[in-house]
């Protein structure tokens, strides 16, 4: 019974290690999602983010001007009224957000998005910036 048991768990684990390296070798040649793949390059069966807001930050979709510009090929616009509306300039520089930014550490803009999301704090915050930019865009 015991031989049984330990067979067929390591068939599910080898099963399951063959699906992730299928997997990861699927996401590292594809051309499409660069800009999930540069936050998340390792595919990986723990990670997941129960945040709407902080979620698209990872797939740069949906609240951002630059994305919902895509289909119709339309210039993209901000909120401010001043840049293209793409993920870092939200983030990081749109002075309509601004506020949202104030309570930030000096030696953020050392360091990458991809380093910053690592930081609690700025999951956080990042989630702020892009609910605010979600109230902005799609007014009740």
């Amino acid at each position: 019974m015991w031989i049984f048991l330990f067979v067929l768990l390591e068939f599910k684990l080898k099963t399951r290690r063959e699906i992730l390296e299928a997997r990861q070798q699927r996401w590292s040649g594809s051309s499409n999602a660069r800009w999930t793949y540069l936050l998340l390059r390792k595919v990986d069966y723990k990670r997941m983010f129960g945040d709407f807001f902080l979620n698209q930050v990872f797939t740069s979709h949906d609240v951002f001007p630059y994305y919902q510009a895509r289909p119709s090929r339309k210039h993209a616009q901000c909120p401010c009224r001043r840049f293209d509306g793409s993920i870092f300039h939200v983030l990081f520089e749109c002075q309509k957000l601004a506020h949202l930014r104030q309570s930030w550490a000096l030696n953020w803009q050392r360091k990458e998005l991809k380093d910053l999301l690592k930081i609690e704090f700025f999951g956080h915050a990042f989630s702020d910036i892009v609910k605010e930019l979600f109230i902005v865009a799609f007014p009740l």
